[in-house]
């Protein structure tokens, strides 16, 4: 469901004047596979690399080395845009993923924060109110889903609420156990 992306980042193509999203599929990931994955917002694009990809959607952008307001204003709603199908996951390093949208589904229109608040608060409520039924869930084949949700939501709500109130980007602090 999601496609891991390394080197993400904004180009300007001097000949349209517009900007757009590129990025490349993690090492580890099949390409083939990943390119027929990708959602409508992203395609292909071999002349960076055979792994690259980069964003169907664009925005005008007049001046690449000195950016006018406008040109700003218009690169915030392309980031905006994109952000229901690119996502963000907290870690000690930057971390992100391609939603991928199989054929004959589709999305929640939320936002993650959002759909993790409301699965924290029914995760609260299998537990105060049917604990038989949460123990039969993690002793089953896909306990590994609910523990690790249990173990990282809150670390990742946390950072998406930050960085969308503050604007920037937190990382998890590098911490190395004592040798």
């Amino acid at each position: 469901m999601f496609l891991s992306l390394k080197e993400c980042g904004y180009a300007f193509d001097q000949t349209t004047r517009r900007a757009f999203l590129t990025a490349n599929f993690s090492d580890n990931l099949p390409v083939g596979q990943a390119m027929r994955r990708l959602p409508n917002s992203f395609v292909a694009e071999p002349s960076f690399g055979p792994k690259a990809i980069r964003s169907t959607v664009s925005a005008n952008f007049s001046n690449q080395k000195r950016p006018t307001k406008a040109d700003l204003c218009n690169l915030r709603d392309l980031h905006h845009q994109l952000r229901d199908d690119v996502f963000y996951i907290n870690g000690a390093e930057t971390l992100w993923y391609l939603k991928s949208t199989p054929a004959g589904t589709r999305r929640l229109a939320r936002r993650t924060p959002t759909i993790t608040l409301a699965a924290m608060h029914r995760l609260s409520e299998i537990c105060r109110y049917r604990p038989l039924e949460l123990a039969s869930h993690l002793a089953g084949q896909k306990n590994w889903l609910l523990t690790e949700f249990i173990q990282q939501s809150a670390a990742q709500f946390i950072d998406e609420i930050a960085s969308e109130i503050t604007g920037h980007q937190f990382l998890v602090p590098n911490v190395r156990p004592a040798k």
